[in-house]
């Protein structure tokens, strides 16, 4: 039996029962692999960030990176990526031209996030991060590897980030805040 009705008079039978059920739909049911049916590849296969990440993102991020300064003091830019892609993750985004968005924020620290846009093939286009070097002004800063992918990706990434600040000051009932900062950082140049 799973739960002893007698011994606590409080539960209700509904309760004990659909307990029961809950217990054992999590000991038959099979454990879920956060890749499950997701391509780095092949991004639109990817439901969410936790997805893409765990099917090879961070790998892919950290290529497409390389040894790119961070914005971290002492950090690489890959390393500063795979902190903001760590926490709580969002559906992929479908924007236009065959490009997705990936995104999630810092485990435990929520303000600062972290995006990526990938092609359909799964190349990295852009990342960007959204963090608080003069707090607490937000800045915005782009990974790209040339003019040609800002023209591409700037806007999503801005709106991006935009909605992400509104929607943390929307929570703690602060008046909403734009995004002044924004940097651009071309992967493979000097800094």
């Amino acid at each position: 039996m799973c739960l002893k009705l007698g011994s606590r008079p409080k539960i209700s039978r509904r309760f004990a029962v659909s307990a029961c059920v809950g217990i054992l739909l999590a000991v038959v049911a099979p454990s879920p692999v956060w890749s499950q049916g997701c391509d780095v590849h092949s991004p639109m296969s990817c439901q969410n960030t936790n997805q893409f990440v765990n099917a090879g993102g961070y790998k892919e991020v950290s290529k497409f990176l390389g040894n790119a300064p961070g914005v971290s003091a002492k950090a690489k830019a890959s390393q500063d990526m795979e902190r903001v892609l760590d926490g709580p993750p969002l559906d992929r985004v479908d924007l236009p031209g065959n490009l997705y968005l990936f995104s999630a924020c810092q485990a435990h620290n929520c303000d600062e996030k972290g995006a990526v846009v990938t092609g359909r093939d799964g190349s990295i286009i852009a990342t960007g991060i959204l963090h608080y070097p003069k707090y607490p002004a937000p800045t915005l800063t782009l990974f790209i590897r040339d003019q040609q992918d800002r023209a591409l990706v700037e806007p999503a990434l801005t709106n991006w980030a935009q909605s992400q600040l509104d929607a943390i000051h929307a929570l703690v009932n602060e008046p909403k805040q734009a995004i002044t900062d924004i940097e651009f950082r071309t992967i493979g140049a000097k800094h």
